[in-house]
């Protein structure tokens, strides 16, 4: 395998009924080298054999099992395996929309800088939408200070917006 330019790692555990969704939806992504490393957290379910069928197929796709740790130590798990210049984040239940990782990326050179956040969707299981992340007007589509993304990582009521880390690209 060729060095990829975005190493995607995705933490597993127990969503067998998601994974493949998941994966699909990078897989899918065009005109950017990603690597795609599955961590599957001790699942207990067929979650494992699916992200196996899924390395077994794919050669940019790598399956990493370790016992149950949480997710903080399955995404450093990840990290520590990472050979891509830049790090996206996704939950087993995530899906990318078609084209994503190549309009984070040129706005990520584009601006040189070492995050990009984006707006994101949270759907319930059924699929039909539940909330947004509500980015502020004020910082959508521009490059912010450090001092401004913490400002604007607070809603109206005090809670956090953008502390996850999916809904964003890294450098290395």
């Amino acid at each position: 395998m060729i060095k990829p330019t975005i190493s995607v790692i995705i933490t597993v555990y127990n969503r067998e009924i998601f994974i493949e969704k998941c994966v699909k939806s990078i897989l899918d992504q065009t005109e950017v080298s990603t690597e795609i490393i599955l961590i599957d957290d001790g699942s207990t379910d067929h979650s494992k054999e699916i992200c196996e069928s899924f390395a077994a197929l794919h050669e940019n796709v790598r399956v990493i099992r370790q016992k149950n740790a949480g997710l903080s130590v399955a995404r450093n798990t990840g990290l520590d395996n990472a050979i891509g210049d830049y790090i996206c984040f996704l939950d087993d239940d995530d899906v990318m929309t078609p084209g994503s990782l190549k309009v984070l990326l040129e706005a990520m050179r584009k601006n040189d800088v070492d995050m990009v956040v984006v707006d994101f969707e949270k759907c319930k299981e059924d699929g039909s939408f539940l909330c947004s992340s509500h980015m502020p007007d004020n910082v959508k589509n521009r490059v912010i200070t450090v001092d401004e993304y913490w400002t604007a990582s607070f809603d109206k009521r005090g809670y956090f917006i953008f502390i996850v880390s999916w809904a964003k690209l890294y450098k290395k």
